[in-house]
C-alpha cells in the first residue's frame, strides 16, 4: 500500500530517534496527538508541508526531520472524544458482572518517580477537566451506552481532592459504581476515615495504589513517597473497606538486592492475610520506559536496552530479559511473577469462566506456599500456563 504509516503514543515520544528507523514507519506523532494529528492528516491530504509540522517527525528520502513536541494540552478543553466513531460494544466490558467503560478524567501527574513516563511524556504536568464537564460528560455517555461502572483510566485521580470528591457525588447521583486505576499512596494517608467512608458511600469499588517496593532503600532510588512505616501505616487504614484494593508491587530494579525482592514480597502477602478487599494483580518485572531518569541513568552504567522496534516485541513484566542478569536470578523473579497471579480472588473480579476460575482457586494454595517459602526452583506449571496461553 502506498498509505503513509503513522504512528504515535508513549513508545515512539520516548524513542523518536530509535522509532522513525524502522521500515514500518513514515511518520511520528509526538506527545498528545490531538491536534498534531489531525494537522498531519489534512496535510497530507492536500500536499501540504507535512514534514515541517510541530510535534511531527518524519522521513524525507535518506534524510529524518524532526520537529519540537507542541506544548502539553491543557485537558480540560479538549472535548468529548467522538465515541460515536467506534462500535462501543467491543469497548464495554463486564466488572464484577456488571457493565463497564472506561474514561479518562486527567492526564499527567506531578511527582517525580524516577521510573514513570510522565517525566517525559507530560513533563510532570497535570491537566484535568473541571468537575462539571466530567458529570456532563459521564451523564451524556450513561444515556447513549446504559453501563453500570465507570472506570477512571487517570494517572493520579486525587491530586485536586475538592474536583475528586465532586466526581464521586456525580457517580452517587447517577447511581453508577466507579473504579480507579490511578492513586497515590500519599493521596490515601491524607484521607480521613470519613472521608474513606464517604467514597464507599457515592460507589467506589476498586481503585489501584502504585507501591512498588517496602524497602526504604529502594523507594528513596525510585522517588516514592514516604519510608515502608508511613507507606504500611496508609495501607493498613484501607483493611475490610468495601472498595477492592489493588497494590501494585515492581521487583528486579537492577540495583536490588535479593533480601529486598522477599521484603516486598512479605509486604505484600501481608496485606493478603490482613484484609479479604487487598489484591495484587502480579509481581510485575521491572521493564524501565527509555528517556525517564532512571533509565537514563542506567544506560549511563552502561546497562544495555533493546535497539530497535522489533526488539521490543520480547519484552514485558513477566520476564526478566534487559539487563544479562544471571541464569538464577531471572529465573527466580519470572517465577515470582508468575506465582503471583494466584494468590488472591482477582479472577472472581474479572468475571473469569467457571473453569478458569476452578483452575485458579486450586492452584493458589500451591502458589501461594511457593511465594512464602520462597520455593521459586522446578516449576513445571508455569510451563503449562505459558503453553496454554499461546494457544488461547
Amino acid at each position: 500500500s502506498s498509505a503513509p504509516l503513522v504512528w504515535g503514543g508513549t513508545h515512539m515520544t520516548m524513542l523518536p530517534k530509535q522509532a522513525i528507523g524502522s521500515d514500518l514507519v513514515d511518520y511520528l506523532v509526538l506527545g498528545e496527538g490531538e491536534f498534531v494529528f489531525k494537522e498531519l492528516v489534512d496535510a497530507l491530504a492536500s500536499g501540504g508541508a507535512a514534514a515541517d509540522l510541530p510535534g511531527v517527525w518524519a522521513k524525507e528520502g535518506q534524510k529524518v526531520v524532526s520537529n519540537p513536541r507542541s506544548p502539553v494540552l491543557d485537558y480540560a478543553a479538549l472535548p468529548l472524544a467522538p465515541y460515536d466513531l467506534v462500535d462501543m460494544e467491543r469497548y464495554t466490558y463486564t466488572s464484577r458482572g456488571r457493565r463497564a467503560l472506561d474514561y479518562l478524567s486527567s492526564r499527567g501527574c506531578p511527582h517525580a518517580c524516577t521510573y514513570c513516563y510522565n517525566n517525559v511524556f507530560y513533563g510532570r504536568k497535570w491537566s484535568a477537566k473541571p468537575a462539571g464537564v466530567v458529570a456532563d460528560e459521564l451523564t451524556a455517555l450513561q444515556r447513549r451506552y446504559d453501563f453500570d461502572v465507570v472506570y477512571f483510566l487517570d494517572d493520579n485521580f486525587f491530586i485536586d481532592r475538592k474536583r475528586a470528591f465532586e466526581i464521586a457525588a456525580t457517580m452517587k447521583k447517577l447511581g453508577l459504581e466507579y473504579e480507579i486505576q490511578g492513586v497515590d499512596i500519599q493521596s490515601m494517608a491524607a484521607l480521613s476515615d470519613d472521608e474513606l467512608a464517604h467514597l464507599e458511600d457515592t460507589g467506589l469499588i476498586k481503585l489501584t495504589i502504585g507501591i512498588e517496593s517496602a524497602t526504604d532503600r529502594v523507594r528513596k532510588e525510585i522517588g516514592k513517597w514516604g519510608d515502608v512505616e508511613a507507606m504500611t501505616k496508609a495501607l493498613h487504614r484501607l483493611a475490610g473497606r468495601r472498595f477492592i484494593v489493588l497494590t501494585s508491587f515492581i521487583i528486579g530494579f537492577p540495583f536490588e538486592g535479593g533480601d529486598e525482592v522477599e521484603q516486598t514480597i512479605s509486604c505484600a502477602m501481608e496485606l493478603q492475610r490482613r484484609g479479604d478487599n487487598y489484591r495484587l494483580p502480579q509481581f510485575y518485572n521491572f521493564t524501565p520506559v527509555q528517556g525517564t531518569p532512571l533509565a537514563v541513568a542506567l544506560e549511563e552504567e552502561g546497562f544495555r536496552f533493546p535497539q530497535s522496534i522489533d526488539d521490543w516485541e520480547n519484552v514485558d513484566w513477566d520476564r526478566y530479559t534487559l539487563f544479562g542478569a544471571d541464569a538464577g536470578r531471572t529465573r527466580k523473579l519470572e517465577a515470582i511473577a508468575f506465582l503471583s497471579k494466584f494468590i488472591d480472588r482477582k479472577h472472581e473480579d474479572y468475571g473469569a469462566r467457571s473453569f478458569v476460575s476452578l483452575l485458579y482457586r486450586l492452584y493458589r494454595p500451591v502458589a501461594t506456599t511457593r511465594l512464602s517459602r520462597q520455593l521459586y526452583s522446578f516449576l513445571p506449571e508455569k510451563s503449562l500456563y505459558e503453553m496454554l496461553k499461546r494457544l488461547v
